[in-house]
């Protein structure tokens, strides 16, 4: 009898496991899109899309002291980016890249949204 429940016990933590991996794996596909990847010539970080005609949010740290960088989209490609405002107080930096329709991510805005001990994922660019 204890090897039966063990058994079930095992099959629903792994049917759980399964649902889970399932759930991050659509949370990627979902968001990988808008995710891009940044450089200048001392360092790299990642961004994201915030508005389809190319706003990308990243950290003031990422893009440094330069006026442009190079930023990789999901598929590949290379683009120049402006960077066009920085909030090194907060560590954010808004940087421009030429596109029409692109992938977003929105940024949570509701005060209250996001509280500590919530579930977060991180979605970094495969570059």
């Amino acid at each position: 009898m204890l090897t039966l429940l063990a058994l079930t016990l095992a099959a629903s933590a792994g049917d759980a496991l399964a649902e889970l991996e399932s759930q991050q794996q659509r949370i990627y596909e979902r968001t990988a899109p808008a995710v891009v990847f940044i450089s200048n010539q001392l360092g790299f970080g990642s961004g994201f899309i915030v508005r389809e005609d190319g706003l990308v949010l990243t950290n003031a740290h990422v893009v440094g002291d330069r006026k442009t960088v190079d930023v990789v989209l999901l598929d590949g490609s290379t683009v120049k980016g402006e960077v066009v405002e920085r909030a090194k107080n907060l560590d954010l930096a808004l940087v421009d890249i030429p596109g029409s329709g692109l992938p977003t991510l929105k940024v949570a805005a509701a005060p209250g949204a996001v509280h500590v001990g919530a579930w977060a994922a991180s979605v970094g660019h495969g570059q």
